[in-house]
């Protein structure tokens, strides 16, 4: 015990550390009310005061086992607080529930972001007004505000600003393992966001503000100027390069250079981190260093070794404020100035004490931003650098001889040693870059070895020397800028060149819980590998690399996972349509796959792909596309590279535009078949008991090769999903003329579930329909931005008339009905209590799981 106490008092840094986040995440775990959380903290008042008493009286060597369960809580009350909805009733929050016009006067907080077609700033607000009150009520809070086009140059951060725009709670697809972007949003300090119009719909508002006002904007008004210097100097991908790397604003670098970063796994260079202070620390120190030892009157009475680490930290410091101040800048700064502190007092410091030090910073500051990925990948990285690397270096390398060593070897060496930091920072934030991103890279291993330096060492440099000049000397710095301008080039070169070739990208699903833990203990152990026995040493390595090696696996060689019932999902994707069958089998159909047209990417990449491999589905059994309108299909093409499918159910083999004709070309490509089905044909290849069923195809009157008629959506397929507990209706876009033609054909449409017609237009869903279908739910797929039209104002009244429960994805999120023994039920997705910090979740519908008959009425 007394072993373990002292062990743990060694490293009390650490284990703090460690408790504050456990109390964090375990605040995110179990959400309390405000009251609940009031009475926690005044429960932590005693319990401070007893620990005081307890150290005041002697009782040091139990401090530190008491220390991280008193920690623990205190992580647990910062977290709870932190999760609570803005307490505030003149928050903007609670100002704004529903889309408004309205008038905000505000400060301009950052330095505004341009993409090329849209500007983001984020306005720290002081007073709103509403159109139907002239008065100019207070309130508080961030705004997002977008601006079609570039920012007005004239308006910079400490600005007071008045605009007219329209507000609104940021929206996102409510979809399982979809991005949940308000939640983003939210834990980025941001709950309302705003649309101007246009630069005219902003007024600077003529102020003089006060000396604290302008230091507190003043490194943000820098990194503008310094932004815009930059857009002068060079221009193309260069500008948009330089900017992330200098002042890391990556808004501007376009899609196709994005993705190549991403698919060569070394889009973590674009990032401000550790490298790029080690870089101005070594570049600051050495200039420093060479000054103080000119002067014998210095080198007598003081140190230049520290004095120069010591006049470094004005400076990081100010490039930290420059590069904004991000999570894994926060991360880099604290750590390379702690570093320097201890060179300049002469106190050694370990590598876990300084990465501790960083995380506990940064969490005291923001506890929520222990959800984001960005700082689980920041601090997993550097911990596999600082911690893995010397392991692996005695696993592999046998050649730590003194002495002289040729070139030759050196070379061999420096790359071994840049190898093994490439692969302890790949294999360890791999596991949390399924979980967030469902991509993993493996060819980042020998990637960031060519990219890396090209521009680390090549144009960053450039850059950074271009910095002090970009407003003194202009010339100068572009001439700088320009030196570095191949490096970049080679660069992205390189990283195309990487991202293209076979496997380099891996899609998988998401890691189960039962894969996670292991690799997670596993990980945690290989840090303290060193001070164990070299069996459990290895034994620990096991426990990571196992479970990270089923990760990665291809799905197909995993049985497909079997839920315990049919269900039938309707994807939140907006106006559109996704709706996915699963059977008891395994089976999986999906069934459409399309968003608004304006979604980018597409809802295949941000929505049905997410929310498949998020469910284990690695495979899907076949596809169907009920009617060639872009928002049934817009997706499916990524779905289709990612899911491997044998069987492609079409209305028709033309289509009316080359998208459509596109997806159907890529499905050959992918040896998938093509069938237009005929009325009454079965899918072939399902389960016991469970069928899909055709009930109306224009087969009959198309041949292959023939056209489409136009956009006759009512020559769309209707199909029928069943099994033994229930039936489901998906009838596509028909009109009521094609509901007349279902009825009139005298085939079976009775359902438990029905999927609305037309995203519940008015020229559907007819009263004979609905009559005929006699759902006991009709679920409908459809935008929020569409109230009014879908679904139309009158069914609401005909479903109350008609008994039947009518739920929309754009109010109640991703719809699902599970079909048991006893009735279907019917659960929603969104948030608990409609707290934006919290994640999205199955929710009950009407007070509880909706439950239906079995038998269609």
């Amino acid at each position: 015990m007394r072993r373990a106490l002292r062990t743990l008092s060694d490293h009390l840094l650490v284990a703090l550390t460690l408790a504050f986040a456990a109390g964090i995440a375990t605040a995110f775990l179990h959400p309390l009310d405000a009251p609940a959380v009031t009475r926690l903290g005044q429960a932590l008042i005693p319990l401070t005061l007893f620990l005081a008493g307890l150290n005041f009286l002697g009782g040091r060597m139990a401090m530190p086992g008491l220390l991280p369960l008193a920690v623990f809580l205190f992580g647990l009350h910062h977290g709870l607080a932190h999760l609570l909805p803005p307490q505030d009733e003149t928050h903007l929050y609670h100002r704004i529930e529903t889309r408004t016009e309205a008038v905000v006067v505000g400060t301009l907080n950052t330095a505004p972001e341009f993409d090329g077609r849209n500007s983001r700033a984020r306005i720290d607000c002081r007073h709103i007004r509403f159109a139907d009150d002239p008065r100019l009520a207070p309130t508080t809070g961030m705004l997002l505000a977008r601006l079609p086009g570039p920012w007005p140059s004239s308006l910079k951060p400490g600005d007071t600003l008045a605009l007219r725009a329209t507000l609104q709670r940021p929206e996102g697809y409510l979809a399982p393992g979809a991005f949940d972007y308000p939640r983003h949003l939210a834990l980025n300090g941001i709950l309302v966001s705003a649309q101007v119009r246009s630069p005219l719909c902003i007024h600077k508002v003529e102020e003089r503000p006060g000396l604290l006002q302008r230091l507190r904007y003043l490194p943000e008004r820098m990194r503008m100027n310094l932004g815009m210097a930059i857009d002068r100097a060079v221009d193309g991908q260069h500008r948009a390069l330089y900017r992330a790397l200098l002042i890391g604003d990556a808004s501007a670098i376009d899609d196709s250079t994005m993705e190549s970063f991403k698919g060569s796994g070394t889009i973590h260079i674009l990032s401000i981190s550790g490298l790029h202070m080690t870089l101005i620390a070594a570049f600051l120190y050495a200039v420093f260093h060479w000054l103080l030892s000119r002067s014998p009157w210095v080198m007598a009475r003081f140190s230049p070794r520290r004095w120069a680490a010591f006049l470094c930290l004005p400076g990081l410091l100010l490039y930290g404020l420059l590069a904004g101040m991000n999570i894994p800048v926060v991360r880099a700064l604290v750590m390379s100035c702690t570093a320097l502190v201890a060179l300049c007092t002469d106190r050694q410091r370990s590598p876990s004490t300084l990465l501790a030090l960083a995380a506990l910073v940064l969490l005291v500051i923001d506890p929520l931003s222990l959800a984001l990925p960005s700082f689980q990948l920041s601090f997993t990285a550097t911990a596999a650098i600082l911690f893995l690397v010397p392991f692996l270096k005695t696993l592999i390398s046998a050649e730590c001889e003194e002495g002289d060593l040729s070139p030759l070897r050196r070379l061999r060496r420096w790359l071994l040693a840049a190898l093994l930091v490439s692969a302890a920072a790949t294999a360890a934030t791999a596991p949390l870059t399924l979980a967030a991103f469902n991509r993993f890279a493996p060819v980042g291993l020998v990637a960031n070895l060519v990219v890396e330096p090209l521009i680390c060492l090549w144009s960053l440099p450039c850059g950074f020397l271009a910095l002090p000049f970009l407003s003194s000397a202009p010339d100068l710095a572009a001439t700088l800028l320009r030196l570095g301008g191949p490096g970049l080039t080679l660069a992205v070169k390189a990283a195309t060149i990487f991202a293209e070739i076979p496997g380099a990208s891996l899609w998988r699903p998401s890691p189960p819980w039962w894969l996670l833990l292991p690799c997670g203990l596993g990980f945690s152990a290989t840090l303290f590998a060193r001070s164990l026995r070299p069996r459990m040493a290895a034994l620990a390595l096991a426990l990571f690399l196992l479970p990270l090696a089923a990760m990665l696996l291809p799905p197909s060689l995993f049985p497909p996972r079997k839920p315990d019932a049919m269900h039938l999902v309707a994807l939140d994707v907006g106006q559109g349509s996704a709706t996915l069958i699963h059977y008891p089998s395994g089976r999986a159909v999906l069934i459409d796959g399309g968003g608004a047209a304006t979604a980018t990417p597409a809802v295949g990449e941000r929505v049905i792909a997410p929310f498949l491999w998020s469910h284990g589905i690695a495979t899907l059994d076949a596809m169907v596309i009920t009617h060639a309108d872009a928002d049934h299909y817009n997706g499916l093409g990524f779905v289709l590279d990612h899911f491997p499918t044998t069987t492609l159910w079409v209305r028709d083999l033309q289509g009316h535009d080359e998208e459509y004709r596109e997806v159907l070309q890529r499905a050959k490509r992918r040896g998938v078949m093509l069938t237009v089905p005929e009325v009454g044909e079965t899918l072939a290849g399902l389960g016991p008991g469970e069928s899909l069923r055709c009930l109306a195809s224009p087969a009959a009157g198309l041949a292959d090769g023939v056209a489409s008629a136009g956009r006759e959506s009512n020559n769309g397929l209707v199909v029928k999903a069943c099994h033994r507990n229930g039936c489901a209706l998906i009838p596509g876009d028909i009109d009521r003329a094609g509901e007349r033609r279902l009825l009139a054909s005298g085939v079976d449409l009775a359902a438990n579930v029905l999927l609305s017609p037309h995203h519940g237009s008015k020229t559907s869903n007819s009263k004979e329909f609905l009559s005929a279908v006699a759902p006991q739910a009709m679920l409908v797929s459809t935008g929020r931005g569409n109230r009014g039209y879908f679904p139309h104002p009158g069914l609401d009244d005909d479903c109350l008339g008609l008994g039947i429960a009518l739920f929309t994805t754009a109010r109640h999120g991703t719809l699902t009905a599970k079909f048991t023994p006893s009735g279907a039920e019917l659960t929603g997705y969104g948030r608990h209590a409609a707290n934006p910090f919290l994640p999205c979740r199955p929710l009950p519908l009407a007070g509880g799981p909706l439950r239906v008959d079995s038998t269609p009425r």
